[in-house]
């Protein structure tokens, strides 16, 4: 019976999963004026897939009840909510927090990035942590438990090194390739070796994209864009149709959009979950004739 019982509760947790990881958040910090991207305060939010205009204000992120100038979000079931405060000018640096999903507040991991504008981030299936750097125009895979960088890649595209805007993020596709944003323009990225491959471009003002997520629930075409220009707006683009554009959330902060990002939880690739739950009926089955 304790075996049966122990199939069941491992069932109901891969579908606890499942229906968690529905939800995507965000992040908006405040556009400050002049050369300067971004200032505190950042909002957390948070909206539910296949709901258009469900986005929910969280509150302002904050560390010790200060607000803070946060950007590279990424979620995982195993790390929650990780984020990157940023700091530009003569002192540039990022420094890891976990952020708190339900009111927005913000604990400092420890782990501190000298030089580095760290806007983008995401985590892979395996639960590796990626990010994207504005300042070396690099990706990085950093170690969530430790904050080591395990892994540096330079940017380039048509051979020549890429110059990263700080409008930018990391979106991972159901079939594990990376996308990546830089303002006006959509790429994948080999991050074997950092090149970059256009896919698209978008020439009107009104595209001005920091934040990319897939749905973690929808269809494998539809990519989340977080807008910044003008008023802040949550985009659904159809990548196998042009990216062709459906409103999903308008103005849903009133606040002037400087950056930010969007974090879901990376499903793994079909094959990935069907071994799983092959797996799952394996183990049950030894267990029945063991029993």
């Amino acid at each position: 019976m304790r075996k049966i019982i122990f199939i069941v509760v491992a069932a109901l947790a891969l579908t606890a999963n499942t229906a968690v990881a529905d939800m995507t958040y965000g992040l908006e910090s405040r556009a400050p004026g002049g050369t300067v991207p971004s200032s505190a305060p950042t909002y957390l939010y948070s909206f539910e897939d296949n709901t258009p205009g469900s986005v929910t204000n969280v509150g302002r992120v904050r560390v010790n009840g200060s607000d803070v100038d946060a950007d590279a979000l990424a979620w995982s079931t195993n790390y929650g909510l990780l984020a990157f405060t940023v700091q530009t000018g003569s002192a540039t640096g990022s420094s890891m927090l976990e952020i708190n999903p339900a009111t927005a507040v913000a604990t400092p991991k420890g782990f501190s990035y000298s030089g580095r504008d760290i806007r983008g981030a995401v985590f892979d299936a395996g639960d590796n942590l990626w990010v994207a750097d504005a300042a070396q125009d690099q990706l990085l895979r950093i170690n969530p438990v430790n904050g080591n960088t395990e892994q540096i890649i330079d940017l380039t595209l048509s051979g020549a090194a890429f110059n990263l805007s700080t409008a930018t993020d990391i979106a991972i596709a159901r079939d594990g390739t990376f996308f990546l944003v830089s303002t006006y323009d959509v790429y994948t990225v080999d991050v074997s070796i950092g090149a970059l491959s256009p896919q698209h471009h978008f020439s009107g003002t009104s595209n001005a994209l920091a934040g990319i997520a897939f749905s973690t629930d929808g269809p494998d075409n539809v990519l989340f864009g977080y807008e910044i220009n003008y008023t802040d707006d949550i985009y659904q683009y159809d990548i196998s149709s042009g990216y062709a554009r459906t409103d999903f959330a308008l103005n849903f902060i009133s606040a002037n959009a400087g950056r930010g990002d969007l974090a879901t939880i990376t499903v793994p690739v079909p094959g990935a979950i069907l071994l799983g739950m092959i797996g799952l009926s394996v183990v049950g089955v030894k267990l029945r004739k063991r029993a």
